[in-house]
Parts: structure tokens; C-alpha cells; sequence
């Protein structure tokens, strides 16, 4: 499951740390993993990400490698998005494979 809006992977801590949240809910839900973002991205960054985050998996790769690779592609993809803000932000959380 891909959760491409922006901050779906913060979570709220309660009593015994335990994390309450979206992502939570959906592995819970039985989501084996899930994506999400863990702050605000330019909508243009995300789309990039998400683009070749797809094309990746749906050549084989595994959910954390995908986004490895889609990370690195849209890091690679200008001076302008170099910063950590335009690739960093989402997560896989679950099942890595």
C-alpha cells in the first residue's frame, strides 16, 4: 500500500510507546507493507518518487528496494532536488520484500 499524501507515516505515541497511526492501522488491517510520508514533499518530488517507485516494483524489485531506487533516481534528477526534503520522506514499513 502506497499512502503518497503528505505526512501519512507520522505517528502518535501512547502509553508504552506504543505507535498509533495510519500505517499502523494498515498493517494491522493486513497490509503486508506500507509506504508513507513522514513530512510535507513538493507534489512534483513525490510524483517523481512514486512514478519510478512503481515502474521498480512492477519489474521485480521489493518494496524497499524500489523505493531505494526511486530515491536515488529523484535525488539524481537535478541540482534542485538534491536536498534530502525531495527524497527522503517516505518510508516502507512492513514486509521490505
Amino acid at each position: 500500500m502506497v499512502l503518497s499524501g503528505c505526512e501519512t507515516g507520522v505517528n502518535e505515541y501512547r502509553a508504552g510507546d506504543e505507535p498509533v497511526g495510519l500505517t499502523r492501522a494498515l498493517l494491522l488491517g493486513g497490509s503486508r507493507t506500507v509506504i508513507a510520508g513522514q513530512w510535507r514533499v513538493a507534489d512534483g518530488s513525490a510524483a517523481a518518487l512514486c512514478s519510478v517507485f512503481h515502474r521498480r516494483l512492477a519489474a521485480g524489485h521489493g518494496s524497499a528496494d524500489a523505493l531505494h531506487r526511486a530515491a536515488r533516481a529523484v535525488a539524481g534528477s537535478g541540482p534542485g532536488r538534491r536536498h534530502f526534503y525531495h527524497w527522503g520522506a517516505f518510508i516502507a514499513v512492513g514486509d521490505w520484500r
